[in-house]
């Protein structure tokens, strides 16, 4: 890049990444057979392992998708669920130890509505020499404080190696 004019003389600036390779991995069982997730009470035993992925060192840019649908066979009217996914570097820990980011955009529509509800988020990791797995987990709250479910349909998960040219 040309240099440019500041008040105390000309600088040069070059900003590149480069993708160098993406692992995309399917957590979730097929849209046909859902699995069931529970909401309320503790997140560190009520949370539901979703998947796994094992990353080499770097740095990656991890998106996360999921589709949800409301189970309101568990509810008592007029009570919202609102699921959450979690991210982490390690096993989950009542101390959240690891916990790299989380995804969570609003409560679900009442079934009778026949409304799916898709969330989604990213953030950017950086994987230590010997590398690690991420561990996905599904979990969410209800709007009474209460014990609930939610159906997750299907999650994904996408690192994309990111490479800083020199």
């Amino acid at each position: 890049m040309a240099g440019r004019s500041c008040p105390s003389g000309a600088f040069s600036e070059t900003v590149s990444k480069q993708v160098v390779s993406s692992v995309s991995t399917t957590l979730q069982i097929p849209a046909s057979t859902p699995l069931a997730v529970p909401t309320g009470g503790s997140f560190n035993t009520n949370s539901t392992t979703v998947g796994t992925v094992r990353l080499a060192a770097g740095t990656y840019l991890v998106t996360f998708s999921a589709k949800a649908t409301p189970d309101d066979t568990s509810l008592a009217a007029g009570v919202q669920v609102f699921p959450q996914f979690f991210v982490y570097d390690q096993v989950k820990n009542a101390a959240f130890t690891g916990d790299l980011f989380n995804v969570g955009e609003g409560p679900l529509e009442p079934a009778a509505t026949s409304h799916d509800s898709y969330f989604s988020g990213v953030s950017q990791i950086t994987v230590p020499a010997n590398g690690e797995t991420l561990h996905v987990y599904a979990f969410g709250y209800d709007s009474d404080s209460g014990a609930g479910s939610y159906k997750l349909d299907s999650a994904v998960i996408t690192a994309t190696r990111l490479q800083t040219a020199s």
